[in-house]
Protein backbone atom coordinates (compact mmCIF):
# COMPACT_ATOMS: atom_id res chain seq x y z
CA UNK A 1 0.00 0.00 0.00
CA UNK A 2 2.81 2.38 0.85
CA UNK A 3 4.60 1.59 -2.37
CA UNK A 4 1.49 2.14 -4.48
CA UNK A 5 1.00 5.56 -2.89
CA UNK A 6 4.62 6.47 -3.60
CA UNK A 7 4.16 5.33 -7.20
CA UNK A 8 1.10 7.59 -7.57
CA UNK A 9 2.88 10.62 -6.12
CA UNK A 10 6.21 10.23 -7.92
CA UNK A 11 5.35 12.84 -10.57
CA UNK A 12 4.89 15.51 -7.88
CA UNK A 13 7.77 14.82 -5.51
CA UNK A 14 11.16 13.10 -5.63
CA UNK A 15 11.16 9.39 -4.83
CA UNK A 16 13.72 9.84 -2.06
CA UNK A 17 11.51 12.31 -0.17
CA UNK A 18 8.41 10.14 -0.59
CA UNK A 19 10.26 7.06 0.66
CA UNK A 20 11.61 8.92 3.67
CA UNK A 21 8.11 10.27 4.44
CA UNK A 22 6.59 6.77 4.29
CA UNK A 23 9.45 5.19 6.23
CA UNK A 24 10.65 2.80 3.53
CA UNK A 25 13.99 2.49 1.80
CA UNK A 26 14.38 3.50 -1.81
CA UNK A 27 15.78 0.10 -2.69
CA UNK A 28 12.69 -1.68 -1.34
CA UNK A 29 10.46 0.67 -3.36
CA UNK A 30 12.39 -0.09 -6.54
CA UNK A 31 12.32 -3.82 -5.76
CA UNK A 32 8.54 -3.63 -5.39
CA UNK A 33 8.21 -1.71 -8.64
CA UNK A 34 10.31 -4.20 -10.62
CA UNK A 35 8.75 -7.34 -9.12
CA UNK A 36 6.71 -9.41 -11.58
CA UNK A 37 2.96 -9.59 -11.09
CA UNK A 38 2.15 -12.70 -9.06
CA UNK A 39 0.06 -15.56 -10.37
CA UNK A 40 -2.60 -14.82 -7.75
CA UNK A 41 -2.84 -11.17 -8.85
CA UNK A 42 -3.27 -12.22 -12.48
CA UNK A 43 -5.95 -14.72 -11.47
CA UNK A 44 -7.71 -12.04 -9.44
CA UNK A 45 -7.79 -9.70 -12.44
CA UNK A 46 -9.37 -12.40 -14.58
CA UNK A 47 -11.81 -13.32 -11.81
CA UNK A 48 -12.81 -9.67 -11.34
CA UNK A 49 -13.64 -9.32 -15.02
CA UNK A 50 -15.70 -12.51 -14.92
CA UNK A 51 -17.58 -11.42 -11.79
CA UNK A 52 -18.36 -8.01 -13.30
CA UNK A 53 -19.66 -9.71 -16.45
CA UNK A 54 -21.94 -12.04 -14.47
CA UNK A 55 -23.14 -9.14 -12.31
CA UNK A 56 -24.02 -6.99 -15.33
CA UNK A 57 -25.60 -9.97 -17.10
CA UNK A 58 -27.89 -10.45 -14.09
CA UNK A 59 -28.93 -6.78 -14.30
CA UNK A 60 -26.97 -6.15 -11.10
CA UNK A 61 -29.15 -8.44 -8.98
CA UNK A 62 -26.79 -11.35 -8.22
CA UNK A 63 -24.92 -11.35 -4.95
CA UNK A 64 -21.94 -13.45 -3.97
CA UNK A 65 -23.98 -16.63 -3.50
CA UNK A 66 -25.61 -16.52 -6.92
CA UNK A 67 -22.37 -15.54 -8.62
CA UNK A 68 -20.69 -18.52 -6.93
CA UNK A 69 -23.48 -20.83 -8.13
CA UNK A 70 -23.23 -19.46 -11.67
CA UNK A 71 -19.45 -20.01 -11.74
CA UNK A 72 -19.84 -23.50 -10.26
CA UNK A 73 -22.31 -24.43 -12.99
CA UNK A 74 -19.56 -23.53 -15.47
CA UNK A 75 -17.01 -25.66 -13.52
CA UNK A 76 -15.18 -22.56 -12.25
CA UNK A 77 -15.09 -23.03 -8.50
CA UNK A 78 -14.22 -20.02 -6.31
CA UNK A 79 -15.18 -19.36 -2.70
CA UNK A 80 -17.85 -16.85 -1.79
CA UNK A 81 -15.50 -14.75 0.32
CA UNK A 82 -13.05 -14.39 -2.55
CA UNK A 83 -15.88 -13.32 -4.85
CA UNK A 84 -16.94 -10.73 -2.28
CA UNK A 85 -13.49 -9.20 -2.13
Amino acid sequence: MKYAWIYEQKSRYPISILCRFMGVSRSSYYSWREAPISLRARQDESLTEDIKHIFKESRQTYGTRRIKEKRASENNFVGRKRIGR
